[in-house]
């Protein structure tokens, strides 16, 4: 599986966006063979099925881990962390990203 959120260029013909939607991109077009375009967009604003030849990812978007914590278990869902308590608490996490 390519990692296209590497910093490099990536050509393009066509196809279902494969970075999350929120990301910001540099998309390229050659004009002539010569000449290209740059534009600096928001992932989810493109039109991946053949408008550009090539893109990268200039910064990458990433949605926040969450889960919740009981008796020193780490759980996916809330309701998981309060059916495994014996004290009754349960600490939720979510991570900051910058």
């Amino acid at each position: 599986m390519t990692d296209y959120n590497d910093g490099k260029w990536h050509g393009w013909d066509v196809g279902e966006c494969p970075v999350h939607p929120e990301s910001r991109i540099d998309a390229l077009w050659i004009e002539d063979g010569q000449s290209f375009s740059v534009i600096n967009a928001r992932a989810g604003d493109q039109d991946w099925f053949g408008c550009f030849d090539a893109f990268r990812v200039v910064k990458e978007h990433r949605e926040p881990g969450e889960w919740w914590i009981a008796d020193n278990a780490a759980c996916k869902t809330k309701t998981e962390a309060e059916m495994l308590t014996l004290s009754g608490s349960v600490i939720h996490v979510r991570e900051v990203i910058e």
